[in-house]
């Protein structure tokens, strides 16, 4: 594996790599692949991490690739590239489609899951908390659970309007399927569960406007529509933005 050699080419100069692998190495199939992911979004007391890529590939700039301890050079058992950050890279809309067509990214897919989940539990964990044992209690608490799936589900409706980003999918199957009497159906069911929760519903319904814009925004920017997993995508977030909206009333 090709690495810059510090006799031709000072540490102090040249693109900036994990442990100065040459550039062209990203273009080849590699054993280790080295991705940053510069974000520190929703960092409140001491933000920075989105240096953290740059400052990791700065200090590695002086790594060996011989380990003396147990004698071996990584180099010449794994082949590794370095292939930039990974966070919002630009790419045409047929290729961001083709990526989440692929299965080997599950993982990323997983974690998102995961952290889903987490945010829902702990929404959820602050509202019983606040759960005083009485009848009003109990209905509040369970009127928030209502809204957060109701609502999730009939913000698809309108989204299902959008045009399909990829032809004889999920998204285009949905689009065709729906009609005005369901947009009524689903707009009624969302309209009537937030006014029974008076002004937490209110607040919950403006959560789930809000976050359905933005994502329906962004995938047709990104993607040039919707897709199956536009819609997934859009109840797990609506439902936890509508959680979390019931947590600050």
């Amino acid at each position: 594996m090709a690495r810059v050699n510090s006799l031709q080419s000072p540490r102090f100069s040249g693109i900036r790599t994990f442990m100065r692998i040459d550039p062209r190495e990203a273009e080849k199939t590699a054993d280790v692949s080295i991705l940053g992911v510069p974000f520190d979004t929703a960092t409140s007391f001491r933000p920075g991490a989105r240096f953290g890529p740059a400052a990791l590939r700065e200090a590695s700039l002086i790594l060996k690739p011989f380990c003396q301890v147990l004698e071996v050079d990584i180099f010449e058992h794994l082949s590794v590239a370095d292939c930039g950050d990974g966070l919002l890279v630009e790419a045409p809309p047929e290729r961001r489609l083709e990526i989440m067509k692929d299965s080997r990214l599950g993982t990323f897919g997983g974690a998102a899951l995961f952290f889903v989940l987490a945010l829902k539990a702990a929404a959820l964990c602050t509202l019983a908390a606040s759960f005083d044992g009485s009848w009003s209690g109990l209905l509040t608490l369970a009127g928030a659970c209502c809204m957060a799936g109701a609502l999730a589900r009939s913000m698809v409706f309108p989204a299902m309007h959008i045009p399909s980003a990829r032809p004889g999918g999920l998204g285009a199957a949905l689009h065709n399927g729906v009609t005005r009497r369901h947009d009524m159906l689903a707009l009624g069911i969302g309209l009537g569960i937030c006014a029974l929760n008076g002004g937490r519903g209110f607040t919950a319904l403006i959560a789930a406007l809000l976050v359905a814009w933005l994502l329906l925004s962004a995938a047709q920017k990104r993607l040039g529509g919707v897709t199956g997993d536009v819609f997934g995508c859009l109840i797990e977030l609506t439902e936890s933005a509508v959680l979390v909206a019931c947590c600050l009333r």
